[in-house]
């Protein structure tokens, strides 16, 4: 038992001396910051997606509830005010258009630049120095198709939730055990979905050579993480009321806590799968072919 403890701590120990090394706090306030260019277009772009195989309302009531699946009650609907907003009736709403099409792009990508930069930072590696315009131009054709992938995951989890719920509606109120077996598979069909992308981006998004079962426990635990911090920061919301007091504004200072501390959570997660894979796999990680090691990288803004 006394081993068990020491191997433990000495675990959690390794884990956040890396994470002050590669300053991960920062990294994920970057993160968070170009997370928020992305976040409304990119559910604009879902919800007008998804309108095309259910009715308007019932989409947007459905990305509304996953939402708040994903984020808890209180950041869910403060995104769901957001979304609102930027999709109700009034001047240049409900069309995207030419410059939020751009948005999209450019904030998706850099999202998953600056991501690839704080993985990257995880494992000690980076790009070799080469041409600056080929490693742009590559960065944001790697990121514009993970982007496309998480997107398509995350719209097929979408339908699938969808109905799971009409499923439970249509299930009478005599039986709640079947109804509480249809609400306990949507639960485990969202873990799944984000286990995958957390894995999907733990295995393409680095510039080093890894193995998915180098990053499939870390994409599990991370999940769990994620489920976590979304009961906590709830419990937190729940005891203020900075969104009902500012509005919109307030809805924005909610997202963008939710964005932060899920950004750091996955670093963490990343993190630990870097101890769990140095102490327990004993596979040296190598850079992939065009990468080099790299030690501890100094911060920097994606291109």
């Amino acid at each position: 038992m006394r081993r068990a403890v020491r191997e433990i701590l000495a675990f959690l120990g390794e884990t956040f001396r890396r994470c002050s090394l590669h300053a991960i706090d920062t990294q994920s306030a970057a993160l968070a910051f170009y997370s928020l260019f992305a976040l409304a277009p990119l559910l604009f772009v879902i919800l007008s997606i998804a309108g095309r195989y259910l009715a308007e309302g019932q989409a947007r009531r459905e990305i509304i509830r996953q939402l708040q699946g994903v984020m808890g009650p209180e950041t869910g609907t403060a995104v769901a005010a957001l979304l609102v907003k930027a999709t109700g009736p009034g001047p240049g709403a409900g069309s995207l258009g030419v410059a939020g099409v751009v948005l999209l792009v450019l904030g998706a990508t850099a999202v998953f630049i600056q991501l690839q930069e704080a993985l990257n930072r995880v494992w000690e590696v980076a790009p070799r120095p080469g041409s600056v315009l080929h490693s742009l131009l590559k960065k944001r054709l790697v990121s514009f198709g993970l982007v496309l992938i998480v997107g398509f995951l995350l719209f097929v989890s979408l339908v699938l939730s969808a109905s799971l719920m009409a499923l439970t509606d249509l299930l009478s109120a005599d039986i709640p055990l079947r109804v509480a077996l249809v609400t306990f598979a949507n639960e485990i069909l969202s873990f799944l979905v984000l286990a995958v992308l957390l894995g999907l981006i733990y295995r393409v998004l680095p510039d080093a050579n890894l193995e998915w079962k180098d990053v499939g426990l870390g994409a599990v635990v991370t999940s769990l993480l994620f489920s976590v911090g979304k009961w906590l920061i709830g419990l937190y919301l729940a005891r203020t009321t900075a969104a009902a007091q500012f509005g919109v504004a307030g809805s924005l200072v909610v997202v963008l806590l939710w964005v932060y501390y899920e950004s750091f959570i996955l670093l963490l997660g990343a993190e630990l799968t870097a101890v769990y894979s140095s102490r327990y796999r004993q596979r040296p990680v190598t850079p992939a072919p065009g990468a080099t090691s790299a030690g501890t990288l100094p911060a920097r803004n994606p291109g």
